[in-house]
């Protein structure tokens, strides 16, 4: 109750509109979902133990992305072009330099999870020599520099 109460606070919070207010709805049912089902601590012996951690990984991503939709569409006939183009492998918008990265950045997170599973990467990373560690650093710093093309945004909240 209290976790529902919560989110639908938080989409009402963003604005007035319904799709705000169903976003929280989701998102609380998914936490209440979660916490019913035991699961909400990736600690315990048994959430890590049963089943494939990588397939609740990915299916829960993938649960909060579709959700993410009804949060960015102000309509449902929207809604229904975007789930309707994901079901056609089309795009809606053109695809833009940013989520190219974006993509990038998703599948690295992806990977350097799955390395870490099998060796800390802190540990990795200490055992790396300076040099490398600087080129990543300056690679990083490339990147952003990059895909920073847009210059500056005006603080998200100022729209609601």
């Amino acid at each position: 109750r209290n976790l529902m109460l919560t989110m639908l606070l938080g989409g009402l919070w963003h604005c007035d509109a319904w799709h705000y207010v169903l976003w929280g709805f989701i998102h609380g049912d998914y936490l209440a979902v979660e916490k019913m089902a035991g699961a909400d601590s990736v600690t315990t012996a048994s959430y890590r133990s049963s089943g494939s951690l990588f397939l609740k990984r990915v299916l829960v991503f993938h649960a909060v992305v579709l959700t993410w939709l009804v949060f960015r569409c102000e309509d449902m006939a929207r809604l229904g072009q975007y789930l309707s183009a994901l079901t056609r492998f089309e795009s809606v918008e053109r695809v833009t330099a940013g989520m190219v990265a974006c993509a990038g950045v998703i599948l690295f997170g992806w990977v350097s999870q799955w390395i870490n599973e099998t060796t800390p990467l802190p540990d990795r990373f200490q055992a790396t020599p300076v040099f490398l560690k600087a080129a990543l650093y300056a690679g990083a710093a490339i990147l952003i520099m990059v895909f920073n093309f847009a210059g500056p945004r005006p603080f998200i909240y100022f729209r609601f």
